[in-house]
């Protein structure tokens, strides 16, 4: 009989005779792993399977059927039930309440996916610049920082305005170049998958290592 073992979060994994568990029972499996499928599974079937494909790819030793398990075991399931949801006054209220908010953001705190967003904004008449830039007080919220750090960022040539916003261009050179400014052991998973994935954060700065330690 194979024998199996039981992960810390009711993962049953065979360890013999079964490369495809070894990542996992080595402990390659990393936070940001499991981050990746929390933020993606509420998003929709398409983005649960390209979050598996994704850790695939990290993991090659894993099967999808793996990973599938490990997304049950966070207690993830893959369903376009979001997908299907009429919107009404009250979704649409909190839909234009978050304006500015990363698209990605806006989806896993409705539960629905970056396509219905943008689709349901098309339909109030909003355009791309409902999500264009960012206003000072607004990133600062989304990064947990306060408003005066946002403006030494820009005394500071750090960050840079079009328009009255700060730029998505010069927030992603300023995740890249000054990562260590921001707070980022501290966000919420989504927020780091979106620094990480949309604008760069690199995944080997001591900050985010220090997270993914944490777990």
């Amino acid at each position: 009989m194979t024998l199996r073992q039981v992960l810390g979060n009711g993962v049953y994994v065979s360890t013999a005779g079964d490369p495809a568990s070894q990542d996992l029972l080595k402990g390659n499996w990393t936070a940001e792993d499991d981050d990746l499928l929390r933020s993606q599974y509420p998003l929709g079937k398409k983005a649960a399977i390209a979050a598996i494909s994704a850790i695939q790819a990290r993991h090659p030793g894993l099967t999808r059927r793996e990973i599938a398990k490990r997304a049950r075991a966070l207690g993830l399931r893959c369903t376009d039930e979001v997908r299907r949801r009429d919107w009404d006054g009250g979704t649409d209220l909190v839909l234009l309440s978050l304006v500015h908010q990363p698209k990605e953001i806006i989806a896993r705190r409705l539960g629905r996916s970056v396509e219905s967003i943008v689709a349901r904004l098309r339909r109030l008449g909003k355009s791309a610049d409902f999500f264009g830039g960012f206003k000072a007080k607004d990133l600062a919220g989304v990064l947990e920082v306060s408003e005066a750090d946002v403006r030494r960022w820009q005394r500071n040539g750090w960050l840079r305005r079009r328009r009255g916003r700060i730029t998505e261009a010069s927030f992603s050179a300023f995740c890249k170049e000054h990562s260590e400014e921001i707070p980022f052991g501290v966000l919420a998973p989504e927020t780091q998958y979106w620094l990480v994935s949309v604008h760069g954060y690199p995944k080997g700065s001591p900050q985010a290592m220090a997270a993914g330690a944490k777990g």
